[in-house]
């Protein structure tokens, strides 16, 4: 599991993709402040060794990103 910390005083959005697999698109993130801190989880698999993961917009702002914390499911 991927948490990603963020913080928006607009609604904006960004997408995560994982070794160039598209996993989730967010939209509407907005902490109502730029000093609020909030958070989106996604449920994703990674490769032993090496791993690409992105965050992106293409077409407009994203959130600011604070940190990404990865966790273990069981």
């Amino acid at each position: 599991r991927m948490t990603i910390s963020y913080l928006s005083g607009e609604e904006r959005g960004m997408s995560l993709s994982v070794n160039g697999t598209p996993i989730k698109t967010y939209s509407g993130l907005n902490t109502g402040n730029w000093d609020n801190v909030g958070t989106v989880t996604a449920e994703i698999t990674l490769n032993k060794g090496f791993n690409e993961v992105k965050l992106y917009n293409d077409s407009a702002p994203m959130p600011n990103i604070d940190c990404m914390e990865l966790s273990a499911l069981y």
